[in-house]
Formats: C-alpha cells, structure tokens, sequence
C-alpha cells in the first residue's frame, strides 16, 4: 500500500531502515530523533513512525525506480513525533539496493550515503539493520507570499473613518510555501494632530512562518481636513446717503464639511475716508472650521453725506480755515451768510431760495478766491461739495 502526503524537516535526521528478505516479520532496528517532523502511523501500528512522504523501496532491477512490485515504505503526514523507521518486507535474498525517494529535494537533501542507496547482500533469512539514511534540511528562507493591502483611504473628516470593531476585523491570508495559509488580524497605530480631522491610522498585516520567515503589508487611512466652510452669499452692495442709515450687519452662517454650522466672525473698516459721513465701508464675514481652514464673503457700503451733513461739512471747513489763520474771521462771515440762508431754507422745504442762496454761496466763494482771500485749492474744495449739494437737493 503506497501512502502519499508531505512534510518538511527542521533538524539533521537518520532514517533507519527494516529490511526483512522473503516473507519475514518486521524486526525493530535503531532509529534516530529528528525533531519536530510529521510522522506516519503504520497500518495495525499505534506509534507514528516515519518522515512524511518519503519513501524508501528495494531497487530489486537497480534501475533507480521504484516499479510495480518491488518493496517499499511510504510516510504520510499524520501525527508529530521525533522518530523515524520505516519497514520493507518480501526483500529476496541476495544482492539489493535499497534507495530512497525524496520527492522535494528543495527541502530535503540526502546527504549520506552518496547516491542516496545502500547496497546490502542478505542470505536467506537474513535481516538488515542499522542502514541509515542521512537527510538534511533545506533552511527555508522564503517568507511567505503576502496578499495585496487594501488601498490607502484619504478623508477629510475624522468621523468618516472606520470604527476600532471595523479596523480590527479585517483579516488577511498570506501563503507560504511550506506553511499554506497563514491568516492574521492587523495591528493598528493611530497617530493624531493637535487639531481634530487630523488622524493617521496605519494598520499592518505581518506574517510569519515556522521558520521565523515574515513579510508584511501595510495601509494608511489619513483623514485631513482641508477643506473650507462653504460660506453664504454675502449682502449686496449698496449706497446709503447718511451714516444713520447704513443698514445692520446680519449675522451669516457657513457650512462645514466636518464641522457643519461655522457662524461668521464680522470685522468692518472704513476705506476711501472723505470725512465722517463720507466714506466706503468695508464689511468681512471670515468662517473657519476646526483646523483653521477659512473662507469667507465681503459687503461694500458706500456712505454718502445728507444734505444736512454736506451744509455742515461746508461751515466746518470754513470755520477750520479760519482757526487755521487762513481765512479772516469777516471774510468767514461773508461766506456764512449764504449758506445759513440757504440751509434754513432747505429745512423749511423752500427749495428755490435754497437753492439761490447756494448759488450765492457759490459765487462768494469765487469772489473771495479772486479777491486772494482763499486758496485755490481750499476754494475748490468748497466749491465743489457746493455744487454736489445744489445736485443733491434738487436744484437746476
């Protein structure tokens, strides 16, 4: 009966043989430990014997093959003890060669006798004992073929990575030459930021054989927020004419990636500074989410002076000439009178003598410029926010 399977070795062994010539009963013989190996139980027998999957046989027709007929001795994988006999019965007297069958030379090498046969002379009746064979290991130094790691995974959100039950479950199975499957769990290292949605979890498979051989394979799930609040529109543009009227901020909300709602942080400045009532505001909602990432939407008011405010920008500009020391106070008088006249005018809702009364002002101004009383540049200024309010108040 031929039996079949494989094993390997992890030690120097001495396979002794039983050799029994015609019909005789198996005689025990010396057998040595090899120490750690699979080994076959014998039909009838209850002490596992034998290297798994090698054979030992008569070359009864020394043609170096095992053939129908001819003795031999077969181990199986079966159970793990450290002693190897195998037993060839119907051996006929005379010269034989008694040979063994390594079915992978890669793991293991016959290293004595040479030519790995023993050549024996047995008279009739005659047994042999003490004919060893010596195989060696083959070290196994390829460790095993690892499968290919899921692919990396790069998030934006913290929450969006697996849960610890799901990053411990997956398994992996790596083959290994010698060892078959070899399935293991994944060991995990989670490194995070100062800041959240900053976590890097590395999880490697590492998998080793019998003979201390191992590979490895990796993945990384990066979850990094780089992604800004998406901010609402912003409020239009506008003109106001009088700060008293420039419209309230509203508050303004963004919406996070991660985060969800980010309200908006307000800051305002006032550019292009004509005076207190003339001036474009500048208004800024900035929304930034955990990590500092920020967007954020802007609002221009240009503010314009009432025609209250432009008559009091007018005497004021006459009244700092004069403190000035560059517009005498009876010149200033001279200006002031138009324009109070024109100015209580437009206050009672008398459009024309407002309006003539501007133009007056005007004129003054022009005179007091020729006259050498004002500036050219300080008489331009006057003018030309004279003849802004004549616009704005409807004059013609």
């Amino acid at each position: 009966m031929r039996r079949t399977g494989r094993g390997r070795l992890i030690a120097t062994a001495m396979i002794g043989l039983l050799v029994a010539p015609g019909a005789a009963s198996a005689v025990e013989v010396e057998t040595a430990s090899v120490g750690g190996q699979v080994r076959w139980i014998p039909p009838g027998a209850t002490t596992p014997t034998g290297l798994a999957d090698i054979t030992v046989y008569a070359d009864l027709n020394n043609n170096e093959t095992l053939d129908d007929g001819e003795p031999f001795d077969v181990s199986v994988d079966a159970t793990f003890l450290p002693t190897a006999t195998y037993l060839i019965e119907g051996i006929p007297a005379g010269d034989v060669t008694i040979r063994i069958v390594n079915p992978d030379p890669s793991v293991v090498a016959v290293t004595q006798p040479p030519g790995g046969a023993h050549q024996l002379t047995l008279a009739p009746g005659e047994t042999a004992t003490d004919r060893d064979f010596l195989l060696e290991l083959i070290p196994d130094t390829t460790p095993p073929v690892p499968p290919s790691p899921p692919e990396d995974v790069n998030l934006q959100c913290a929450a969006d990575l697996p849960s610890e039950a799901e990053l411990w479950s997956l398994e992996l199975t790596a083959v290994d030459d010698y060892d078959g499957p070899i399935t293991v769990a994944p060991t995990i290292v989670v490194s995070a930021g100062p800041l959240p949605n900053d976590v890097e979890i590395v999880r490697t498979w590492t998998f080793a054989d019998s003979s201390g051989n191992s590979s490895a394979v990796s993945q990384t799930l990066l979850a990094l927020d780089t992604l800004a609040p998406v901010p609402p529109p912003a409020p239009a543009n506008t003109v106001v004419v009088g700060v008293e009227n420039i419209p309230s901020a509203p508050p303004l909300t963004a919406i996070d990636n991660c985060d969800g709602p980010v309200d908006g942080t307000l800051t305002e400045e006032q550019l292009n500074v004509v005076s207190e009532y003339e001036f474009v505001l500048s208004r800024t909602w900035t929304f930034a989410d955990a990590r500092d990432n920020a967007s954020s939407v802007a609002q221009m008011i240009t503010v314009e002076a009432s025609p209250e405010q432009h008559f009091e920008l007018l005497g004021t500009t006459i009244d700092d000439l004069v403190a000035d020391g560059e517009l005498k106070s009876g010149q200033a008088k001279g200006l002031l009178r138009p324009l109070d006249k024109a100015m209580a005018s437009y206050e009672a809702g008398r459009l024309r003598p407002a309006c003539s009364q501007l133009s007056d002002f005007i004129d003054e101004v022009e005179q007091k410029r020729l006259d050498g009383a004002l500036r050219d540049d300080a008489a331009a200024a006057l003018t030309a926010r004279a003849e802004d309010l004549f616009g704005d108040i409807g004059c013609t």
